[in-house]
């Protein structure tokens, strides 16, 4: 994973600018800086779990950071320990994106699993189960892939208590990555949506509120009405909630929809009329060209930069008042 550090980067540790291509970036390995914390969510399929919990939402949020690697359902391990201390960064954020894969809750058919499987129309990554101990490497303790290879055609074995645990993309249990930091009573939760919603009925943001109160007992309590409703341009793409957690503290949650607004430049207008669906286009397209990739980047600088200009992030959620 090449990538560009500045001595910063690495709590003032002397370094190369450019790191090279073979270098790998160990995500148990990242120091800590004033960058944001990375949390990098997956989603673990338990279809087969005995947890009637976990087999109907089809899989657990999944977690890799640079502490601590896991799910509630398996339970965690010290990233520097797990699978042997080489998971890096730039595998974690691809396994966190996989988003085509057999056996999720939205491509349970065992037909249409069968046939990913068989034409290799998936993505997603078999890994260690935290909870099983890490032996030194050597012939018959490897994971027999074929055998695996069967288990996601046919759907089997695929729960908490297997040696090896196959994650997908974080997407399929929670799609606004907002999950995990109400799980840290978060008192300023930034979520950015996305996901292609034309019709705009805030799926990913009832789930997850849905997720929130159950598994937590936090309550978030927010007004989307003022946001684009299919109208063609709307004034705001972004409103504010506030999240009630259960020890009594408070957080706010700034939502941010992916929205034609008013005031943005003409290049976005222009790629607008020449993309009627846009920015919800269909995400079954994973082949973006430069323009297109363009259009969604300006949009989220556009609509980060006029919600920064009329939202304070510096004061703090006091009461459950809206």
């Amino acid at each position: 994973m090449p990538c560009h550090l500045s001595k910063r980067d690495t709590n003032d540790e002397q370094c190369e600018q450019t790191l090279s291509y073979d270098k790998q970036l160990l995500l148990g390995e990242l120091k800590a800086t004033d960058a944001p914390f990375p949390i990098i969510n997956c989603n673990i399929e338990l279809l087969g779990s005995t947890n009637a919990k976990y087999k109907n939402r089809g899989g657990d949020c999944f977690t890799l950071t640079p502490l601590y690697s896991g799910s509630d359902s398996t339970g965690y391990r010290a990233t520097k320990d797990y699978m042997g201390g080489k998971l890096d960064l730039a595998s974690a954020c691809a396994i966190s994106g996989a988003a085509i894969a057999t056996n999720t809750p939205m491509t349970r058919s065992k037909q249409l699993n069968f046939i990913m499987s068989l034409l290799n129309l998936r993505l997603g990554c078999w890994l260690k189960n935290p909870n099983k101990p890490t032996k030194p490497a050597n012939f018959f303790n490897k994971p027999w892939w074929y055998m695996y290879m069967f288990k996601d055609m046919f759907g089997q074995g695929l729960n908490e208590h297997q040696s090896y645990i196959h994650l997908s993309d974080g997407g399929h249990f929670e799609n606004l990555a907002c999950y995990e930091l109400i799980r840290r009573k978060c008192k300023l939760i930034v979520c950015c949506d996305a996901g292609a919603d034309p019709n705009y009925q805030f799926q990913d943001l009832a789930r997850l509120i849905k997720l929130a109160r159950v598994d937590f007992g936090a309550k978030l309590a927010i007004d989307v009405s003022a946001i684009n409703q299919k109208a063609a341009t709307s004034n705001i793409a972004w409103t504010e909630g506030k999240i009630s957690y259960d020890d009594g503290s408070y957080g706010r949650f700034i939502y941010v929809k992916a929205s034609m607004i008013q005031h943005v430049n003409e290049e976005l207008k222009s790629y607008k009329r020449i993309n009627p669906d846009f920015p919800h286009q269909s995400t079954s397209n994973q082949f973006f060209d430069e323009m297109q990739f363009e259009a969604y980047r300006e949009l989220g600088f556009e609509l980060t930069h006029q919600m920064l200009k009329s939202v304070d992030l510096a004061t703090t959620a006091t009461s459950g008042e809206q």
